[in-house]
């Protein structure tokens, strides 16, 4: 899915406000599960900070089939609510992370990733987009580390995976350069 339409009708738009419903869900980056390729987003309205160096984040995992099964439902309103975000003169932080940058051959080809982000966020905050995952993870921001503190795993249908009851909360791990946590801890670390 392309929102190349965004960039030409961002600026005939007007502004628009819109109700939050508790989340505001970001785009943080992509993966792959096996065959599935999954868009990830955390909540930047609850970014917990217990200490100085340590940040506390959700991330939830969206699979590209998901997104685009809502756009296709709903192509007008995501349209229009991206739009007009990028008329403020928005674009998702992930796309100012300079390593981020440096993977895009030109300018255009970037804006075009950042404006089809910003679309996924809108269809990310709409309370019907099923999920694959929500994972709550802790930052070193100082010490580079990072570690999953809880999360849930849901199927394809939407419920919930049981998880082992006596999981531990496992040990910091290194962040790896240009990976999903070291442009998450560069998104969420002061």
């Amino acid at each position: 899915m392309v929102f190349v339409a965004l960039a030409a009708c961002s600026s005939a738009l007007l502004l628009f406000t819109s109700a939050s419903f508790g989340s505001d869900w970001r785009f943080a980056g992509y993966n792959k599960q096996g065959k599935s390729e999954l868009y990830q987003f955390f909540d930047a309205d609850y970014i917990d900070r217990p200490a100085k160096d340590i940040a506390r984040v959700w991330v939830k995992a969206v699979t590209v089939k998901n997104l685009d099964r809502y756009y296709e439902a709903h192509q007008k309103d995501v349209v229009e609510k991206a739009a007009t975000k990028i008329a403020t003169g928005y674009a998702p932080r992930f796309f100012l992370l300079a390593t981020v940058r440096r993977g895009y051959a030109d300018k255009s080809a970037l804006n075009e990733a950042a404006a089809t982000a910003t679309g996924y966020e809108v269809i990310a905050n709409a309370p019907t987009v099923q999920p694959i995952t929500k994972i709550y993870f802790e930052i070193d921001c100082k010490g580079r580390r990072i570690r999953h503190l809880d999360g849930v795993v849901y199927d394809a249908k939407g419920d919930v995976v049981p998880q082992n009851p006596s999981r531990k909360v496992p040990n910091y791990s290194f962040i790896i350069p240009e990976t999903n946590g070291d442009w998450l801890s560069q998104l969420v670390c002061p």
